[in-house]
């Protein structure tokens, strides 16, 4: 560089010597601090040659630049190739403190350049055991277990796929089934824009082509004396130039729509079952439409219930009647008003609670039962499911389904009650008669009664057009579901499946264990009176009633009251329109001082 130092004119002599000098500056070499673009108006060119010249012995002995974690765009740090993003974290994180008491999501702990790569839109599906957590919907308030989403997106921003500033709002996020506290999942799905390696190469050259012709326009500007030179930071210059060529880049190139597929995707499923808890599998992944949402783009879902229909004694009394629950289940199929089967949630301001069931079966099932490559495992029989699939579910609507088959199957109400209580009377017709012999009861309002436990029931699977979703294990290949035929997957990527039938030998060996020692117990209970049974006949005001609830759980009481005698709750209408007029109006005027704040 000095030996062309002398070729030069004097103006780019001072535009260089500006530049070097103020760069030498920010660097924190002791210079004069006053040196400026009009400090050189009036020296000579040997001078200038000169002063260069000491400039660039004082670059040469500079150290590289420090990292920093304060959000400043320094280089990354890159691989063999140069394009390499920093590497993901292998480990699983640990929980900070208090995590069962907050949803926070956690910041990265440094910056990453989500802009100098390519996004794309991806749904997955995954699995979840409910009780271990709050539900699935994030919030922000704190909760006594932590939210699934929460801890979905914690692990979206730590392998870098999701950028945390924009949060779920900004990657466009969606989900198909909300389940509520205790709930499981064997099939949730959720669809978001990710970080994508599909172009990502290429992007990361157009940035590059971006950065260089915006560096050549400011030093053309500079040499007209009107860049930097003039006073304005360099520094400002620098971060201006990569965040203007990140972002001319990524204006057209950032989104892949799954039409071109250059290079090797990542491996969503491995990255963010490597990050979750065990609690949390992701099963696969697909690429979907700009325009797929997980929520309206469902064409159904399916839901299951499990239950046990006997209890102590063991007699046929004390055995849910499995036929009888089976001509309730019947009478749901088609469309119907449940809001007598649901709880109503003023919040949402429902005022249409039709919906459409399309299956309703009850049949027994063996928990161990899984055929996996012809084999079969035998388990406990005494073991049944209510599978349940609609187009659309209200707040709680199965649990309160399966409270009354409940009370169907104990011979406390008939199965026409199912009818009754979908007979509001609004935009209802009531051709419909009890078992043939009388005209069915309008039922306006909500009779008070229990609704099942949630520990049994699971999102079993959400459906899809064919044409929305192409399921993938691997980066590649898809994959088609077990009832369509053989599971292909790779050994390489059958470490999601291994955890899996790891955590179901795990439970299946407690639950074994549980069964032992209830029947450790019954050698002392055989000297305690028998117990009653759980739905026994009180008409001389003797013995107790226990309602069953799922999950080993009854309501007890001294006398049964039929459902249709029961008190009502107010009509939704009422409901609504006093949250509307008091909650509604806090929370609306709750969220516009928060937005006045920021």
């Amino acid at each position: 560089m000095v030996n062309t130092l002398p070729r030069l004119g004097i103006s780019y002599l001072k535009s260089i010597l500006s530049l070097t000098s103020r760069y030498v500056e920010l660097r924190g070499k002791n210079m004069n601090p006053q040196t400026s673009s009009s400090h050189y108006i009036n020296w000579s060119k040997e001078d200038l040659i000169a002063r260069i010249q000491s400039l660039e012995d004082a670059l040469l002995d500079m150290k590289p630049l420090p990292s920093t974690s304060s959000g400043q765009k320094f280089p990354k740090a890159r691989g063999k190739d140069g394009n390499k993003p920093p590497a993901l974290p292998t480990h699983v994180p640990s929980l900070p403190p208090n995590t069962p008491s907050s949803n926070n999501l956690k910041p990265l702990p440094s910056a990453f350049p989500f802009d100098s790569y390519p996004k794309r839109k991806i749904a997955i599906k995954f699995c979840y055991e409910g009780w271990s957590y709050n539900g699935l919907a994030y919030q922000t308030d704190p909760t006594p277990l932590p939210m699934v989403e929460a801890v979905l997106m914690n692990a979206l921003v730590e392998a870098r796929l999701v950028d945390p500033s924009g949060g779920f709002e900004g990657c466009g996020w969606s989900r198909c089934g909300r389940t509520d506290k205790g709930v499981s999942a064997a099939g949730q799905v959720v669809a978001f824009w990710a970080r994508s390696n599909i172009g990502a190469r290429k992007l990361r050259e157009k940035a590059k082509r971006k950065a260089r012709e915006v560096e050549d326009d400011a030093l053309d500007l500079s040499l007209l004396g009107e860049g930097p030179l003039n006073g304005e930071d360099s520094a400002t210059t620098s971060n201006m130039t990569e965040d203007t060529a990140s972002s001319e880049a990524s204006k057209d190139d950032t989104k892949v729509t799954g039409a071109e597929e250059e290079e090797e995707e990542l491996n969503y499923v491995q990255i963010l079952n490597t990050l979750l808890p065990p609690s949390i599998r992701v099963l696969a992944w697909s690429p979907v439409s700009p325009e797929f949402d997980a929520r309206f783009s469902c064409s159904y879902r399916h839901y299951k219930y499990f239950f046990r229909p006997s209890s102590p004694p063991y007699t046929p009394e004390s055995t849910l009647d499995i036929e009888a629950m089976r001509d309730a289940c019947r009478r749901l199929i088609g469309e119907h008003d449940f809001r007598n089967l649901c709880k109503v949630d003023p919040s949402k301001q429902i005022d249409n609670y039709k919906r459409e069931i399309m299956e309703a079966t009850i049949n027994p099932v063996d928990p161990f039962d899984v055929g996996v490559d012809g084999h079969e495992s035998k388990g406990l029989s005494d073991l049944y499911v209510l599978d349940l699939k609609g187009n659309g579910f209200l707040y709680h609507q199965v649990r309160h389904i399966m409270a009354i088959l409940f009370l169907v199957g104990a011979r406390m109400e008939k199965p026409w009650i199912v009818d009754a209580l979908m007979n509001t009377g609004i935009d209802t017709p009531n051709p419909i008669s009890v078992d043939d012999t009388s005209p069915l009861p309008i039922v306006p309002t909500k009779p008070s009664y229990y609704m099942a436990d949630g520990l049994p029931l699971v999102l079993w699977d959400c459906g899809y057009k064919e044409s929305d979703l192409l399921w993938r294990t691997t980066p590649s290949e898809s994959v088609r579901p077990a009832s369509s035929g053989p599971l292909n997957v790779s050994r390489k990527h059958t470490s999601i499946f291994t955890d899996l039938h790891t955590m179901a030998t795990r439970n299946m060996i407690q639950m074994v264990l549980h069964n032992h020692f209830f029947k450790a117990g019954l050698e002392y209970s055989k000297r305690l009176p028998d117990p009653p049974t759980p739905w026994l006949d009180n008409k001389n005001g003797e013995g107790r009633y226990s309602t069953p609830l799922g999950a080993g759980g009854f309501q007890v009481s001294g006398k049964y009251l039929p459902l249709l005698e029961r008190p009502r709750s107010e009509d939704v209408k009422v409901v609504n329109e006093r949250w509307k007029n008091g909650a509604g109006v806090r929370r609306a005027e709750k969220k516009a001082n928060s937005l006045n704040t920021c």
